[in-house]
């Protein structure tokens, strides 16, 4: 038998505990891979113990909304550069819309990282605008100039 447990952030509107969570409407999910998960909201570790966070990678399979609200001002201070796919699918099916414009309360958005160079500077309207030619691409959010630390 195969047990384990591990830490993530989870900050929904409606609550997911307890309820299995499906790419697609069809996906099976076998008994014998299922375990329990210990859920901590991230901001009690990383404000709590004065962390910072030089690069996150958040991947919620169309949740990244949710997180983003949940979020909160002293979590994005604490992170330089978030690195996050967007999906239109996954997000629209989750009713969220307005990914970029909500991560922009707090960072800068681009479509693009070289060479230690952000670029492609993007809104809500350019990124819908790039989903229209792929089904989900990255882009990158990062601290404003003015607030790095």
């Amino acid at each position: 038998m195969y047990s384990s447990s591990c830490s993530l952030f989870i900050s929904f509107s409606f609550s997911v505990i307890g309820h299995i969570i499906r790419d697609y409407p069809n996906q099976a999910f076998e008994e014998r891979n299922q375990f329990t998960v210990n859920v901590e909201r991230l901001d009690s570790i990383l404000v709590s113990n004065k962390l910072k966070v030089g690069l996150m990678k958040m991947d919620a399979q169309g949740f990244e909304c949710s997180i983003v609200e949940g979020m909160g001002k002293d979590v994005a201070g604490i992170i330089d550069v978030l690195k996050f796919e967007y999906s239109p699918m996954f997000l629209h099916s989750h009713g969220c819309f307005d990914l970029v414009s909500q991560l922009m309360n707090y960072f800068d958005v681009y479509t693009t990282f070289s060479n230690g160079e952000f670029s492609g500077l993007t809104d809500n309207t350019g990124a819908e605008a790039i989903a229209e030619t792929t089904s989900g691409f990255d882009l990158f959010a990062s601290k404003r100039v003015g607030s790095r630390q």
